[in-house]
């Protein structure tokens, strides 16, 4: 028996789209399928139309253009089949990697450097930086709007990073850990593209609403402003846990 049956109703395939996401992966704009999840505790009146309770996705493919929803009636495969797509979708993006036992001898340097790279950035999404307004959720969206080669230059003094060949031990060509902090850097911008809720976009100041694969809202994709006031937001919620806590 099937984890999932489709929704043949177009409203109500529609509606899914103006519900707050439970989790979500992949993306249909530079890849080729989004999934967005939604679960949906009670039947709950969208527009007029009535969404009744469950576990539902929205794959968006087709750089968002075309959309199929299914109802699950198994947690766990929905669970399992967000996370199948999440490490699809990191593999495809992401296929330059130092051998494993490169990046384990050298993991403390090599986080090290990604997060004085990390600092960089931010301080390029700030006013009146190149990065500012840019949706930055990757390594490979930086090369939309900056020379990447200048977070990863150690001559520009900004991250004491030992570039160059044999610069350190068993760096293949002088690459690898370049290739190993880019990586890293990777991790970290993703570690900032969770889905916002509704109340957090609303405090950003965004329309909370729009759940469609191609126009999520992320912490990567806030300006400077919407994040100091999704921080204020957060501090007058008291919200425990905050996740970009020190950003």
């Amino acid at each position: 028996m099937s984890a999932w049956i489709p929704v043949v109703d177009p409203d109500v395939v529609d509606a899914l789209q103006y519900l707050d996401a439970w989790c979500s992966a992949g993306d249909s704009l530079d890849w080729d399928i989004a999934v967005i999840a939604y679960d949906v505790p009670a039947d709950i009146p969208v527009h007029g139309v009535r969404v009744p309770a469950g576990l539902y996705t929205r794959e968006v493919t087709g750089g968002g253009r075309h959309v199929i929803a299914l109802r699950w009636t198994d947690r766990d495969a929905l669970a399992q089949q967000v996370a199948d797509v999440a490490k699809r979708h990191a593999a495809y993006l992401h296929i330059d990697h130092a051998r494993p036992g490169f990046v384990a001898a050298h993991a403390a340097e090599i986080d090290r450097c990604a997060r004085a790279v990390l600092a960089l950035v931010e301080a390029d999404e700030r006013d009146g930086g190149p990065l500012y307004d840019a949706a930055v959720r990757c390594w490979h969206d930086l090369h939309d709007h900056v020379d990447t080669n200048d977070y990863v230059d150690g001559n520009t003094g900004s991250v004491a990073v030992p570039w160059g060949t044999d610069a350190v031990v068993d760096d293949l060509g002088g690459h690898e850990f370049v290739t190993a902090v880019q990586a890293r850097v990777d991790e970290l911008l993703h570690e900032r593209d969770r889905p916002l809720s509704f109340d957090e976009a609303e405090a950003a100041g965004l329309d909370g609403t729009l759940r469609d694969g191609s126009a999520e809202h992320t912490w990567a994709s806030l300006t400077p402003r919407q994040r100091a006031a999704l921080g204020r937001h957060w501090a007058c919620t008291e919200r425990v846990l905050n996740p970009y806590r020190g950003l």
